[in-house]
């Protein structure tokens, strides 16, 4: 489930917003950014409904109620790259900005952008231990719930792979 490539997209993306553009260039930045915070946002979600699952289970299977939750919050989580890549469509369709527009626009959006990847990179590699753990006490009982989230993080990465 490594989220690397999702990373380096979210910095592809961060580049090509500052790089493209007419008047709008903040926006591309800013719409990025808070497409990667709601990322954030619903795979904490995931993270701590999973890890609730496990604690409220048993010995047997984690909690139905919160595994319910957590798939729920995965398919919310497949939105985004769909979003970003709407993103990327309208930022590809301006004109390049000159050097130093670059520099300004790579400037002004890193700042936010920068913070928002370091909290991404956090809440991915908790989720994957807590994944780990979760795979370690129910192993195939919780396979449909680990496919989704594979599948949604391949989202992710297939978005990277189509804009490098």
């Amino acid at each position: 489930m490594r989220i690397s490539a999702c990373l380096a997209l979210c910095g592809a993306l961060m580049m090509s917003a500052a790089g493209c553009g007419s008047d709008n260039r903040p926006n591309v930045v800013s719409d990025v950014n808070n497409q990667l915070s709601d990322a954030n946002t619903k795979l904490k979600f995931v993270k701590d409904k999973l890890k609730e699952a496990v604690e409220k289970g048993d010995a047997k299977s984690p909690s139905d109620k919160e595994m319910k939750e957590a798939s729920e919050a995965v398919k919310e989580l497949s939105t985004v790259p769909a979003a970003l890549q709407q993103i990327l469509v309208k930022a590809s369709r301006r004109a390049p900005l000159n050097e130093e527009e670059k520099k300004i626009a790579r400037t002004r959006g890193a700042m936010g952008l920068n913070d928002t990847l370091k909290e991404l990179n956090t809440t991915v590699r908790e989720l994957e231990l807590q994944v780990a753990e979760a795979k370690t006490k129910y192993g195939d009982k919780i396979r449909d719930f680990t496919e989704k989230l594979d599948g949604a993080m391949n989202d992710f990465r297939n978005l990277g792979a189509q804009n490098k």
